[in-house]
């Protein structure tokens, strides 16, 4: 994600390395570009589907290491709305006749880092994280993905680790892709009631699958001078085998 490699870029190591753990070979083509999915909540679908085709582009010429190997079986995204627009690739080039078939073949293939490492059957961590959290779920990720259970699965394996439930843990937290942006009262609106739930479990920290959400909250908490880390499951887990 353009985001998530900038500004959390520690996050990205750490789903690589989780990643490694359950013994996948990880390729990041250097090739890859936005995903689209702003440019899509703007409006501007043209620029979304040139985008997208070159991500196809990209994504279809990675290969292993290994000569036999014939390209990647998965691939991978820990921002919940970068995830979201690359399984909704199949839908955004299916009138197009060069790149519909393969777009439809990355949308198979996209999952996110959550989603995999349960299927992969990831290895207990064996370091316990005495620690009490809450999950927020990521619209893009429990509405448009329906992904809610894995990260959840993920967190439980935590030795030490209280997950505190979080009352309209999907209810929107502002950020929306731009609403932030185009909506800034009523987004702020919406990440006060969830900081209010957040603060009603009595967590310290709070658990998001999206960079969009971690942006959104954190900002907001610092501005009301609540006291809370926001963090990717993927970061609890990589702390947890270390």
């Amino acid at each position: 994600g353009c985001v998530g490699s900038v500004l959390f870029q520690e996050v990205n190591r750490q789903t690589i390395r989780l990643l490694q753990r359950a013994g996948c070979e990880v390729i990041v083509p250097r090739s890859q570009r936005c995903c689209g999915a702003i440019h899509h909540h703007g409006g501007r679908i043209e620029k979304a589907q040139a985008l997208a085709r070159r991500n196809i582009d990209a994504f279809f010429s990675a290969r292993s290491r290994h000569r036999d190997a014939p390209g990647v079986d998965h691939i991978v995204s820990n921002a919940a709305g970068c995830g979201a627009m690359l399984k909704d690739y199949a839908h955004l080039l299916r009138h197009d006749v060069a790149y519909g078939g393969k777009a439809a073949a990355l949308s198979e293939r996209a999952v996110d880092i959550c989603e995999l490492l349960v299927k992969l059957d990831l290895p207990a961590p064996p370091r316990a994280v005495r620690r009490t959290v809450t999950y927020h779920d990521a619209c893009h990720l429990a509405h448009a993905q329906k992904v809610t259970a894995p990260p959840r699965a993920l967190l439980s394996r935590i030795e030490g680790l209280k997950v505190v439930p979080l009352v309209e843990s999907d209810m929107c937290c502002g950020a929306a892709g731009t609403y932030n942006i185009a909506q800034p009262q009523m987004a702020r609106r919406l990440a006060e009631r969830k900081l209010r739930h957040i603060q009603a479990t009595g967590a310290s920290v709070c658990v998001t699958g999206n960079v969009g959400c971690a942006m959104q909250i954190a900002g907001e908490a610092r501005r009301l001078n609540i006291p809370l880390r926001v963090v990717h499951p993927v970061t609890l887990l990589d702390e947890a085998f270390d």
